[in-house]
């Protein structure tokens, strides 16, 4: 029994250990430098290997038949450069992601260009509860920290299902 207690309480200090740290090291500005996600990183790829390998292997007979015209390289040419453009502007996005997190409450997040700022608090789960106003007022979303150091900061976004890992680096300007 004495045993059990003792497994409580340190179970008990070690969580009230973690959400203090997170306190301690969250506020501050940081900035999103990678994104983790299976889904569009898998699309990303596909589109990359149908783009390599379109029309390969085939006389313009037969690629007349498959895509309607037999030019696959300046088709392929063409792909490739919205493809290019297409990722291009999906790390902007990520790149130019800025989590502002103060003191008192506030958080302001930079996202494609909009300026958003929140409510953010941490519960006893490891979770960042951030209230979304630009949204819908009241929505509550929920982040789990991964991680937490004074200089690196990764947040695991869940959505239906999918999750996607984004890793920030705290932004000394």
């Amino acid at each position: 029994m004495k045993v059990r207690i003792l497994y409580v309480l340190l179970f008990s200090c070690a969580i009230f250990s973690c959400k203090e740290d997170n306190m301690k090291y969250l506020p501050g500005t940081w900035r999103a430098i990678k994104v983790q996600n299976h889904d569009i990183d898998s699309t990303i790829a596909n589109g990359q290997l149908f783009i390599d390998t379109m029309g390969k292997g085939h006389d313009d007979a037969a690629n007349m038949r498959i895509y309607g015209f037999a030019n696959i390289d300046s088709a392929r040419k063409i792909m490739q450069q919205l493809h290019d453009e297409a990722v291009a502007a999906q790390d902007s996005a990520n790149n130019s992601t800025v989590f502002t997190f103060r003191k008192d409450g506030i958080a302001v997040i930079v996202f494609g260009g909009r300026t958003d700022s929140s409510k953010w608090t941490l519960d006893n789960a490891n979770n960042l509860i951030v209230e979304d106003y630009q949204v819908s007022p009241g929505e509550v979303l929920k982040w789990k920290i991964a991680e937490l150091t004074k200089s690196e900061l990764k947040l695991i976004f869940k959505v239906v299902g999918d999750s996607t890992i984004v890793t920030f680096k705290r932004d000394e300007k």
